[in-house]
């Protein structure tokens, strides 16, 4: 057994360098795949209609559109080998899978597991970029739409579940840290001097203490020794007789037209719903809540398959149609008939409409919060 660290002030370094170490353990074995795509354009049409254009290969590196424009790229998959999917692009993009919307790729979301069998997808492209607060999130290329190619990885699932354990308590960490030493800075570096631990709450040690031990275990025996650490470390902080206890559901707030046009707005409606509905494939668990009426039209309009997904999913319960709004609105500057209208079109929109709304047989009602009714 490895003597205890003196120097647990250092630990959060070292927590930090573990979580980057575990990212480099996650994805290997990458294999470039073929992409065609489209001429690029300022209208933007389903993919029954871009499949009859006429399509050029990609080159990795090369940028495409001006801001709001569509394309449309088909990757054509070998048989075999990893099935882990990597689209690296600075804008947002839907992936289709059998012509339904199936993962919406971004700055914060690269990669995506393809069913087994897979050998061609569809992925349509926005020239546009959100996801202001994700570090990977610097804009548009000066002369459109940067792609850096797409590639198949295979994945370690242990280094991979590792690593998000892992990060998840170094967030605690530097939560606790910014608590117990107000003035040093949040941020880490190599250089950053290291508060010393004469004055800090039992929680702050045992959790320094912890995680300095998980790493020794990496250290000495590898990720699985890693992981059973972590493990005793989330068993250790699990408080037994919680002073409440709380209900988490998802959520995404839809500016509609913000930094982007409307018809824009209506993709990254698709592009949200495909994420939120593969999450519950994976996740039975997984809750989520959305209001905006005019988005669950859009996505009607732009992904019928993917609208009667989301009914299913209201249906089951795991999917909660909100508020009764048809847009949510911006209430700083309000005006009343602004506010009314609101209101009055987004009541309309869910009681007409099936996806979210459903007649509810205890109450005799259908409205918005039919959904989430029980009764």
């Amino acid at each position: 057994m490895l003597p205890l660290n003196p120097l647990l002030q250092l630990t959060p370094l070292r927590v930090q360098r573990g979580v980057a170490r575990l990212a480099e353990l996650i994805w290997s074995e990458p294999r470039p795949l073929r992409v065609e795509a489209t001429m690029s354009r300022p209208d933007h049409v389903p993919l029954a209609a871009a499949k009859k254009f006429s399509r050029r290969p990609v080159r990795p590196g090369e940028t495409w559109g001006r801001l709001y424009d569509q394309r449309w790229c088909r990757v054509t998959l070998p048989a075999g080998g990893p099935r882990w999917l990597r689209w690296d692009e600075q804008g947002e993009a839907t992936l289709f899978l059998n012509g339904v919307p199936f993962y919406g790729f971004d700055v914060a979301h690269r990669t995506v597991e393809l069913p087994a069998g897979v050998r061609e997808v569809w992925v349509e492209s926005l020239c546009v970029q959100a996801a202001v607060w994700h570090p990977d999130a610097k804009g548009l290329a000066e002369t459109g739409n940067l792609i850096r190619g797409a590639s198949l990885l295979r994945r370690d699932d242990a280094a991979w579940a590792a690593y998000h354990d892992l990060n998840c308590l170094y967030d605690y960490l530097i939560e606790l840290r910014a608590r117990e030493h107000p003035g040093v800075p949040r941020e880490l570096g190599a250089m950053t001097q290291q508060p010393p631990l004469t004055d800090v709450s039992p929680l702050y040690r045992r959790l320094l203490r912890g995680l300095d031990t998980a790493l020794d275990a990496f250290d000495s025996s590898g990720v699985d020794a890693l992981r059973r650490a972590l493990a005793a470390v989330y068993r250790e902080l699990r408080d037994t007789a919680p002073l409440a206890r709380a209900a988490l559901t998802g959520h995404s707030h839809l500016d509609l037209v913000w930094l982007w046009t409307e018809q824009v707005g209506e993709g990254k409606a698709v592009h949200t719903f495909a994420n939120m509905n593969r999450l519950m494939a994976l996740y039975p668990e997984f809750r989520f809540a959305y209001s905006q009426a005019a988005s669950y039209e859009a996505v009607g309009r732009r992904a019928p398959e993917l609208h009667r997904a989301v009914r299913a999913r209201i249906r089951s319960g795991q999917w909660e149609a909100t508020g009764g709004m048809y847009v949510e609105s911006d209430s700083h500057v309000p005006t009343g008939e602004g506010l009314a209208r609101a209101f009055m079109l987004g009541q309309e929109s869910f009681r007409n409409s099936p996806a979210s709304a459903r007649a509810c047989s205890g109450c005799r009602t259908s409205s918005a919060s039919a959904p989430a009714c029980r009764s």
